[in-house]
């Protein structure tokens, strides 16, 4: 494969345009790498919601994880307005009213310019409550030690009851 620029990049996301019920657990597989390597990557952003962008905002399932604390994976939670995290291997599992992510199926890792996520989700019923639907847009935010941003929707996901 030719070499990858020296900037974030997004890869790949298993699975693509997924659909899958209310409370069945979802293994993500998302990869995304920078020509710089992988340890150039500073954070990321993964966003499961509605809207556009990868915001903070209360219809989503939003992850974060920072190269600064990289055996961490953050979930924000909009009751509270705080990120809330365990350590990626855990037994715990981290919950908003939207869904919840088990760290103890989750990792993350590295080689050369790529850094590989799995993330369990877990989506709940709220999640497609109206005035939610159940047709879901995937968002990825990364950057790079130089300030490099790359920001775009990469899947969809489809949650059923």
């Amino acid at each position: 494969s030719p070499p990858l620029p020296p900037e974030p990049s997004f890869i790949s996301l298993t699975p693509d345009g997924h659909t899958s019920s209310v409370g069945v657990p979802v293994d993500f597989t998302l990869i995304v790498g920078d020509g710089d390597g992988y340890a150039d990557i500073t954070d990321l952003r993964f966003v499961i919601k509605e809207g556009a962008g990868g915001g903070t905002t209360s219809d989503g399932i939003i992850l974060w994880w920072t190269a600064s604390m990289a055996d961490r994976i953050y979930l924000w939670d909009h009751v509270t307005s705080r990120w809330t995290w365990a350590l990626i291997g855990s037994p715990e599992i981290l919950e908003n009213t939207n869904g919840s992510l088990d760290a103890s199926q989750s990792s993350v890792s590295g080689n050369g310019q790529i850094l590989t996520f799995h993330l369990n989700i877990i989506p709940t019923a709220a999640f497609i409550e109206p005035p939610l639907g159940n047709d879901k847009r995937v968002w990825l935010q990364l950057r790079d030690t130089t300030g490099n941003l790359l920001r775009e929707e990469i899947s969809s996901w489809s949650v059923t009851p």
